[in-house]
């Protein structure tokens, strides 16, 4: 049986193609990974469509968001977030997983706004990424950037560069800069006003703003949201540990509130890890969240920590592995290690890569080999770790092996192990890389515990867990 894009596109272009041509037509553009309020797709033969989480979106499609908010996620790894009051629409689109200047973007806003971390499309050739307005066209050089269009157009970018163009002339637009463009005659200008798009009121029990909605200090889009449910790439270290992807819950400080760790169908029924306190460190730079506290699963007590963030595409991993592509990292936050005792009650908080440890945290992939090499500094109770892995990508995470094998731990005394070392891939084009570990050692040993007698008396082996988020160096 045909897909639906398959049926009405084969048939109503009035021509008979053949079923290779079907099929690669039938692939979407997009899906829909955010939807709230009454959006809509219509095709190019007048069909409309409500559009909802994991909906496609075809070439051709007009999007009408009306008083909603919807996010697409494109083939080639780019994100559009449109705000309320928008009609966009893509006029063509083609990515078959190569970038070889055969694949294309042209897109228009017909009215409204728009923030978009741009994909693979038109990085191999600038002139196959377009949006365009009756006002202005913009192209792009691979940059993140909002958009707002009504009688005129203006826009912020937040990363890389663009080039805004009309019968007035080009404009080239870089990191940090703003533009205006009064009418279709008149040349684009850098303004100092930057272009925020404002947040949709909440709908029902929506979350209260969407992803790409709100924007870092650089104007960076923040793509995860802030508040309420969204599936995750997450690692967790302590009992238990996981990773996977899994529905989680971020409260309106963008922490990690709650995580079900059977996100696919169970015998036993879905076990959520509820936080029923955090530690005073979580972080959210808006693609990767990171945090750690004491939790509950299913009325037991844990203390855990946390990485979780926008997974990878999929498409874009095998990019990256077909190019061979080597990509270091650097760190940009973490939570401070903490040492328990069988994972119930955290005695000790250390420091993720003190000063006097500064650039022994990194880490390096290797995509074409299908390989990470980490390294995780930290410092407790006056002692220097530094934990080591070297660990096999699957998919858009990695881990080490069950043996342990490619692990390796030295302490400045004492002596110490790594237990489990685990991470994956965000953003688009594993723009983050987030991080857990576990050290069994037996060199730190508290001054003081009041986890109880059974926890504090004759303490065995330590251990020490933490997290490091990374981000891809330029």
């Amino acid at each position: 049986m045909m897909s639906r894009q398959c049926s009405y596109r084969c048939f109503t272009m009035g021509a008979w193609l053949g079923l290779a041509s079907c099929i690669a037509l039938a692939a979407p553009a997009a899906r829909v990974e955010f939807a709230a309020g009454n959006v809509s797709a219509t095709s190019q033969t007048g069909q409309m469509r409500a559009l909802a989480k994991g909906a496609e979106v075809d070439s051709g499609d007009t999007v009408n968001t009306r008083d909603g908010r919807v996010q697409l996620r494109f083939t080639d790894g780019a994100y559009i977030s449109l705000q309320s009051q928008t009609l966009f629409r893509i006029d063509d689109y083609r990515y078959d997983g190569k970038s070889d200047g055969s694949e294309r973007g042209f897109f228009s806003l017909l009215k409204g706004g728009l923030r978009t971390i741009t994909g693979l499309v038109g990085r191999t050739n600038r002139r196959n990424y377009q949006i365009n307005t009756t006002v202005a066209t913009i192209g792009i050089r691979g940059t993140e950037y909002t958009l707002a269009y009504g009688n005129s157009v203006s826009g912020s970018v937040g990363e890389g560069q663009i080039d805004v163009c009309n019968g007035g002339g080009c404009l080239p637009v870089g990191s940090g800069q703003s533009f205006y463009v009064a009418a279709s005659d008149v040349k684009p200008e850098i303004t100092s006003k930057k272009t925020d798009l404002p947040p949709s009121p909440p709908t029902g029990s929506a979350p209260t703003f969407i992803s790409g909605d709100q924007t870092t200090e650089n104007g960076t889009p923040k793509w995860l949201l802030l508040t309420g449910s969204q599936i995750l790439s997450v690692v967790t270290g302590g009992t238990p540990g996981f990773l996977s992807e899994a529905p989680v819950i971020l409260n309106a400080q963008g922490a990690v509130t709650q995580i079900d760790l059977t996100p696919s169908p169970a015998t036993n029924g879905p076990q959520l890890l509820t936080l029923t306190t955090t530690a005073p460190e979580p972080g959210n730079d808006g693609i990767i969240v990171w945090g750690s506290g004491s939790a509950l699963l299913q009325g037991s007590p844990h203390y855990i920590h946390y990485i979780a963030g926008l997974p990878t595409p999929l498409t874009d991993m095998t990019t990256l592995r077909a190019t061979s592509t080597i990509a270091s990292y650097t760190l940009v936050g973490g939570s401070a290690p903490t040492a328990d005792v069988d994972g119930v009650k955290a005695f000790q908080t250390g420091t993720l890569s003190p000063p006097e440890l500064t650039g022994l945290t990194t880490l390096t992939a290797d995509f074409g080999r299908g390989q990470v090499d980490a390294s995780v500094a930290f410092a407790m109770s006056g002692l220097k770790f530094q934990a080591k892995g070297q660990m096999a990508i699957s998919g858009n995470m990695f881990s080490n092996p069950q043996s342990g094998s490619g692990t390796s731990c030295m302490v400045s005394s004492g002596a110490c192990s790594v237990a489990f070392m685990a991470g994956f891939f965000a953003g688009p084009g594993a723009i983050r890389a987030g991080l857990v570990y576990d050290v069994s050692t037996r060199a730190v040993v508290p001054k003081s515990c009041d986890g109880g007698a059974s926890v504090c008396s004759n303490l065995p082996a330590t251990s020490i867990k933490g997290t490091a988020a990374f981000a891809k160096a330029q």
